[in-house]
């Protein structure tokens, strides 16, 4: 599985900072995380990565989303498109 940032504002490799807007950027990132998993048969919810991973209401950056998945069972890596 491959997280890609769509951001062109800056080149270099991928950025793993936190989104400016975490809640807004935490849902998407966590959501389209579990719709990824769930293609490869891993069945997963935001409410129980959210439980499981004690994560706050709006608290995940990439890296910490590669850790996750790496403890879901799924390979991650995080890329820039340009």
């Amino acid at each position: 599985m491959t997280l890609t940032l769509n951001d062109t504002s800056a080149p270099g490799p991928a950025n793993l900072a936190p989104a400016k807007d975490a809640r807004a950027g935490a849902a998407s990132l966590l959501g389209s995380f579990v719709i990824a998993a769930r293609q490869r048969g891993v069945h997963l919810s935001v409410a129980q990565l959210i439980r499981d991973h004690q994560l706050a209401s709006g608290e995940v950056s990439v890296e910490r989303l590669l850790r996750i998945a790496a403890a879901s069972g799924l390979r991650a890596k995080a890329t820039r498109l340009q």
